[in-house]
């Protein structure tokens, strides 16, 4: 049986680092490596995720979702593009 992958939202990029601003964007980690940037806006998590980082693993997400909708204590919803 295949264990799912795990996905968390981390802060601090080591590989994209900070953008053009100075700013450095909120990470997520999937299989321990960085594979997109995420920003909370209201109540939508914004995911970036890299492209060159493969399938994006939806049912994960979705459980990082729910993590953070029950540490936030209040709905979020999942907004995911592409870069």
């Amino acid at each position: 049986m295949a264990v799912p992958p795990l996905v968390r939202f981390l802060p601090d990029p080591p590989e994209h680092g900070p953008d053009v601003n100075g700013w450095i964007a909120p990470i997520v980690v999937a299989g321990g490596v960085v594979r997109g940037t995420w920003q909370l806006d209201g109540d939508e998590v914004r995911v970036a995720w890299f492209k060159e980082s493969g399938a994006l693993p939806r049912n994960a997400l979705r459980a990082e979702i729910a993590r953070l909708t029950t540490i936030l204590e209040h709905e979020l919803d999942l907004q995911v593009a592409l870069t």
